[in-house]
């Protein structure tokens, strides 16, 4: 497989054959091998029709229901977020339960807080958050 990912390296639909071979023949999707394939399915087209089914492979690597596929972020995701100003898709992840996603987005802004304008734009989402993404939003503002 690392011939023919040299060649394929920028098709999802590679990386989805994999996640077939993970998923359904060894029935190991708790391996952490399976949940970078399906980063790397999302990543390389996060709009793209392979997108969905590898946010229902994250889920399941990450121990999600199919259902909440669509509000799990990759780490790449994460940080364009970031970088973009953009709290709404993170506060879907944080909506989730326990994940590597969640947990990252929220290392990565307990570092960001001490600016005042992070810290200005989370407070504001703050009045509007419920259950753990309130959770998370306090335990980040609380961060120094």
């Amino acid at each position: 497989y690392a011939d023919l990912e040299r060649r394929f390296h920028d098709f999802p639909t590679y990386y989805l054959s994999l996640i077939h071979y993970f998923r359904d023949v060894r029935k190991d999707v708790r391996n952490p091998g399976f949940a970078a394939l399906a980063e790397k399915v999302i990543n390389l087209a996060p709009q793209g029709p392979a997108s969905l089914v590898g946010r229902q492979a994250l889920a399941a690597g990450y121990g999600l229901p199919n259902d909440q596929a669509a509000s799990l972020l990759t780490l790449a995701e994460v940080d364009r977020a970031l970088a973009q100003g953009t709290l709404a898709p993170i506060l879907k992840l944080w909506s989730l339960a326990d994940n590597p996603s969640s947990d990252y987005a929220l290392r990565r802004l307990q570092a960001l807080v001490a600016d005042p304008g992070v810290r200005t734009a989370l407070s504001r989402e703050l009045d509007g958050a419920t259950g753990r993404a309130k959770e998370r939003l306090n335990l980040v503002l609380q961060s120094r």
